[in-house]
Parts: C-alpha cells; sequence; structure tokens
C-alpha cells in the first residue's frame, strides 16, 4: 500500500514465508537476518540497495569497532554480568535477552556474560523474579525506546521488582544504550560493542 519497490526482512524464521509470497507477485524480496555479524549485515543490505562499494566501506568500520571492543574485553580478567531487559515480550510482558539475540551477542563481545544466555533462555523470554535474584547481574541494560515503553526507571522496577535486590539494582546500574547499538544488528553496533566494553572495563573490580 505504500508503494515500495523492495522489501528487506530480518528474520529467516519470520520473513522466509511472506518474502515468497512476494516474490511471486512480482515484488522484489530478500532476507537479510539479524542473528548474523554485523559487518556482513551492513554489506548484504548495501548490496541489495544497488550500494555494495559503500557497504563494503562501512563493513569495514564496523569491523574495526568490534575488534576494538573485542581487544579491550581481553584486557579484564572477570566477566561482569548483564541483564539486557525489554518491554515489548509477549502480550507487553517483561522480558529477557537470551543468546540467539544481538544484544547477547554483543554483550559476549564487549567482556559481559549475558545472563539471558546463562540461564537458557531463546530470543526474548521472560525470567521470573526469582529467576533475577539468582542471576544477580552486576549491570542491568535497556534501550531507550524500550525504558520508554516501561515508563522510565520506575516502571522499569514495576515490571522486574526485583532487580532491586541485585548487585545491579542496589548500585543503581541501569544503562541505557540506542536501540541500534543493542537490540538489532546494525551500522551502529560497533559503535555500541565500543561503548559497552569501555563502560564494562571501568566497573570496579566485584
Amino acid at each position: 500500500s505504500l508503494g515500495g519497490t523492495l522489501f528487506i526482512g530480518n528474520s529467516l524464521r519470520r520473513h522466509t514465508d511472506l518474502a515468497g509470497k512476494l516474490r511471486t507477485v512480482g515484488q522484489d524480496a530478500v532476507i537479510v537476518d539479524d542473528l548474523q555479524p554485523a559487518p556482513d549485515k551492513v554489506r548484504k543490505v548495501a548490496a541489495a540497495l544497488g550500494m555494495a562499494a559503500a557497504g563494503q566501506a562501512l563493513a569495514a568500520k564496523v569491523q574495526a569497532q568490534l575488534d576494538a571492543a573485542s581487544a579491550i574485553a581481553r584486557e579484564r580478567s572477570q566477566r561482569p554480568r548483564v541483564i539486557h531487559v525489554s518491554a515489548t515480550g509477549a502480550g507487553g510482558s517483561p522480558t529477557v535477552a537470551g543468546a540467539d539475540t544481538a544484544s547477547g551477542q554483543l554483550i559476549a563481545l564487549a567482556g559481559g556474560r549475558n545472563i539471558g544466555t546463562e540461564a537458557g533462555l531463546a530470543n526474548f523470554s521472560a525470567l521470573s523474579n526469582e529467576g533475577v535474584i539468582a542471576a544477580a547481574p552486576d549491570v542491568i541494560l535497556v534501550t531507550e525506546h524500550d525504558l520508554q515503553l516501561f515508563g522510565g526507571a520506575d516502571g522499569l522496577w514495576r515490571a522486574y521488582p526485583t532487580l532491586r535486590q541485585t548487585p545491579a539494582g542496589a548500585a543503581s546500574r541501569v544503562w541505557v544504550m540506542p536501540d541500534v547499538q543493542l537490540k538489532y544488528t546494525s551500522v551502529g553496533s560497533g559503535a555500541g560493542a565500543l561503548a559497552l566494553a569501555g563502560a564494562l572495563a571501568r566497573l570496579p573490580p566485584a
């Protein structure tokens, strides 16, 4: 209805059928799955838009940022425990990022231990209040948009009240990041990894 000429999906599991239907009616459609390294995604999206050369240059910049973040992370022996909470779960319930998320991968690269990965969560899944306490995160991550959906910091504590009883909550250590740097694999992933790695490196030893 918007007169688009190209559909780009970001999930093999959600968009494969839709892309196939669009192709059968003559609509150009490609899928660039979100669960791949950011430089690869940048290159593929740029190629789909007919801007392969620019995509290569931008992907190289993102890769350099990711490499720099990884180098910072290697300098720290301890890996702080990090929980990424989102307000956009099924039915609006709060969820935690698991291993197969862009943020789960970014947290690991930046030198953190992703709570959702250790809990065996898939995608963004619910974690009980008791599970939050047991996870004992040192850092709480939330994106700018999700914080708005929670209704600010007070809403975040209401959604997961036991966060207050964790080391991160006791220290009010809630870090807010742009969505494109944390929640999605994107041109902002390198900058997000650098920012997170630097912040984790500055944490006092546990």
